[in-house]
């Protein structure tokens, strides 16, 4: 129980060291995910997903909608490709689509630190939009520290950096652009469904002007089949 109270405290410590930036803009938002998993074969494996992101005082701003099928190269790798539509609407009723093409390379507990395994996946995403020029290449490294609770539940957290590796006309920045922070619990509701339930911090970062600050609720429904 001291070793579970103190990982929970090393969590809590370093997100809400994320959490307090200087001259940071606070933002609130609820993002929803509905996560279906398929096992193809004992090495192929298909995914797909899609997050409604809403915002204090106003409608879902963002429809981000996944697809991607990944090959188990042992039980450690996964190597993916996939799709991705993602509708944000900037002003109701203007929306703009930005498309992506998606790679990432995914290692699941790859190592331990007493009940704590540590994955991680690095991600490649290749993005353009309707009606907008250029295009632009992001990469997305995270790690992930998760803990087993009680039963088959978990305890979890995320850090996901976002590295614009160039700049265009939707892409300014270049280097850092995003950082995100996640703590959240997984439940088991049944052999094939799991929920998550936990809060993200996101820090978005401008040029001339104060980083962003997003404050997230986040829940997730996951099943597979």
């Amino acid at each position: 129980m001291r070793k579970f109270r103190s990982t929970v405290g090393l969590f809590a410590l370093t997100l809400a060291l994320a959490a307090t930036p200087a001259l940071a803009e606070d933002d609130l938002h609820l993002w929803q995910t509905l996560t279906v998993n398929h096992e193809i074969s004992s090495k192929v494996r298909a995914t797909a997903d899609i997050t409604i992101r809403s915002r204090e005082n106003r409608a879902a701003y963002d429809i981000e909608n996944s697809a991607m099928v990944g090959y188990r190269l042992n039980r450690h790798v996964t190597v993916w490709a996939g799709f991705v539509f993602d509708p944000t609407f900037i002003q109701s009723p203007v929306r703009v689509n930005e498309m992506r093409l998606r790679q990432q390379v995914s290692f699941e507990n790859v190592a331990h630190i007493g009940k704590v395994s540590l994955s991680g996946r690095i991600r490649v995403e290749y993005r353009w939009r309707s009606g907008i020029s250029g295009t632009a290449w992001r990469l997305r490294p995270q790690f992930k520290l998760s803990l087993p609770l009680r039963g088959k539940a978990s305890l979890s957290f995320t850090h996901e950096d976002f590295l614009d590796l160039d700049t265009s006309s939707f892409q300014p920045v270049r280097g850092l652009e995003r950082m995100r922070n996640a703590l959240y619990v997984t439940l088991p509701l049944g052999r094939k469904l799991g929920l998550d339930v936990g809060y993200l911090n996101q820090q978005v970062y401008f040029t001339n002007k104060p980083r962003n600050v997003d404050h997230v609720f986040t829940t997730g429904l996951t099943a597979a089949f």
